[in-house]
């Protein structure tokens, strides 16, 4: 048979999880004040910090006399200021993706093909991308407000 747990024995359990101060002097809203501020910090310390994630552009250069930068799936014409990952995909060893705008100059090389990421930091302006030994050709530009 189980035995019936009795006030006395959950007051000793509830007092060894929140003590009371016992002492002639000593105030509660300290002690309360110092439980609380210790539960904040074990809450923070277990929820993850949310970092704003990247936003995924594309660029692509050739196959053929083609150039593009996208974002999912549709051409970039404007985007808000702030942190991109752009996979540069190269498809041609006659061609490379060229990107520039205020305080960037990024680009692949022409004889390599393949793909490249880059993480920038785009800031208010317009940019322009293209591919340098076709520029009059293939090349696109776009605003950052």
């Amino acid at each position: 048979m189980r035995q019936a747990i009795r006030p006395a024995r959950t007051v000793r359990i509830v007092s060894l999880l929140f003590p009371v101060p016992q002492r002639e002097g000593e105030h509660v809203t300290k002690h309360l004040h110092l439980r609380l501020a210790t539960v904040v910090v074990a809450v923070l310390l277990l929820v993850p910090a949310t970092a704003q994630a990247a936003t995924k552009l594309t660029g692509k250069v050739g196959p053929g006399f083609t150039i593009t930068l996208t974002k999912a799936g549709h051409t970039v014409t404007s985007l808000p200021a702030g942190t991109y990952k752009i996979a540069i995909h190269d498809n041609s060893n006659i061609h490379n993706f060229h990107l520039s705008g205020p305080g960037l100059n990024k680009l692949t090389d022409v004889a390599a093909t393949g793909t490249t990421t880059w993480k920038l930091k785009l800031k208010t302006g317009t940019y322009h991308y293209q591919c340098d030994p076709h520029a009059s050709s293939m090349k696109g530009s776009f605003r950052v407000s």
